[in-house]
């Protein structure tokens, strides 16, 4: 098997946090509890997700290992109080990344197909990419041309929204955090997609926007510690001098568990819960799991072409109630003021002149520029 096939949309990393001797806990929402621990090589991973360029695999690996500082801190015993400034901006990076990374986020471009298969089979018949594209031999038939085309395009998307992630601290560094702490003998699981949006000031109104008003971010860190970011002008949310909020009551936990059975594609991680437990959370589950249905707007040579879906990152049904955490008497709105979601912007499409447009160049570039953003150790 070549070395960089197996691809993780979440990385290895983050399941050794609730891993033991590279082996994890795996249940299946529909199947129940595998009862042997799975390695965790082959959980959250599929062959070639990013492509079969091994430099793009490289390259996101070590952001992965830019972005294990903070988890690591905070694993260790670190608390998030005590965070320097390159680790606040790597942990949210970090959480940027992993909610665009994943294979929900490729299956949702893949959803477009179609569209592009049509755009691309109108520009090879009138020649577009005659004196463009030098064919590989085996790619001869026109249906081989138009497969290649889409998988280059969809990648293309996934990489651009992958590098957005990574900048994420831009768009998203304005929320206010606390960790929720666990001190009984429960734990905090996670999905295969654990970083859950919510936005629970304004469920008929808002969504699940990074640059929403109003919006909550949940991240797992390990079994006793939740990260809950979330929008300083819509909430207040009282803490302990370490900056945790304890979930001293099994229902609190409980409730931030449910998130992740939302959240969740096919499966949720943990360490040590039993399966009568899990399984009377997925008993649970439709409290809280939403898959509404929408209708996405791509454009194809200028026009407005409709795709149905169901997009990744639904706000949930219902909202985990986190003790001190209470709403202002503030209105919605759609960008919150402090985003700097156009300078994101800016620093993506610097990147992407740097590399003349190619994505997987852009990737390559990204860890510099990061560099340069999170800086050294020093307290801030």
């Amino acid at each position: 098997m070549p070395e960089y096939k197996n691809q993780h949309y979440v990385p290895k990393h983050y399941l050794q946090g609730w891993a033991k001797d590279e082996k994890i806990s795996v249940y299946h929402i529909e199947d129940g509890q595998i009862p042997v621990k799975t390695s965790i090589s082959n959980v959250c991973s599929e062959d070639y997700l990013y492509g079969n360029a091994t430099h793009v695999e490289q390259e996101l690996q070590k952001i992965e290992g830019l972005h294990q500082e903070p988890l690591e801190a905070l694993r260790s015993g670190n608390y998030l109080t005590e965070m320097n400034r390159r680790e606040r901006l790597l942990l949210l990076s970090f959480i940027g990344t992993q909610r665009t990374r994943h294979k929900r986020v490729r299956a949702d471009i893949d959803a477009g197909d179609g569209i592009l298969r049509e755009g691309f089979r109108i520009d090879m018949e009138d020649g577009v990419y005659d004196d463009r594209i030098e064919w590989k031999d085996h790619i001869d038939s026109v249906d081989d041309k138009q497969d290649s085309l889409v998988d280059a395009a969809a990648l293309g998307i996934h990489l651009n929204m992958i590098l957005q992630g990574i900048f994420g601290f831009l768009v998203f560094g304005d929320l206010d955090g606390v960790m929720l702490r666990n001190p009984g003998g429960g734990e905090f699981l996670f999905s295969d997609t654990p970083i859950v949006l919510d936005n629970p000031a304004f469920k008929s109104s808002g969504g699940a926007g990074l640059v929403e008003g109003g919006l909550q971010i949940y991240c797992p860190i390990d079994p006793k510690r939740v990260l809950f970011l979330y929008d300083p002008r819509v909430y207040s949310v009282d803490s302990n001098y370490r900056g945790q909020v304890l979930l001293k009551s099994r229902e609190a936990v409980d409730e931030v568990n449910l998130m992740q059975f939302h959240n969740a594609e096919n499966i949720v991680l943990h360490d040590s819960c039993s399966e009568d437990y899990l399984d009377s959370l997925a008993e649970r589950m439709d409290e809280y799991r939403s898959r509404e249905g929408h209708v996405a707007e791509i454009e194809v040579d200028g026009e407005i072409e409709e795709v149905p879906s169901i997009p990744s990152h639904q706000v949930p049904a219902k909202s985990p109630n986190i003790p001190g955490c209470t709403r202002r008497n503030t209105r919605y709105v759609e960008e919150r003021k402090r985003t700097q979601k156009k300078k994101m912007e800016q620093v993506v499409g610097s990147i992407y002149r740097d590399a003349f447009g190619a994505a997987d160049v852009a990737v390559l570039l990204a860890i510099r520029k990061m560099n340069e953003y999170v800086g050294s150790s020093e307290k801030v």
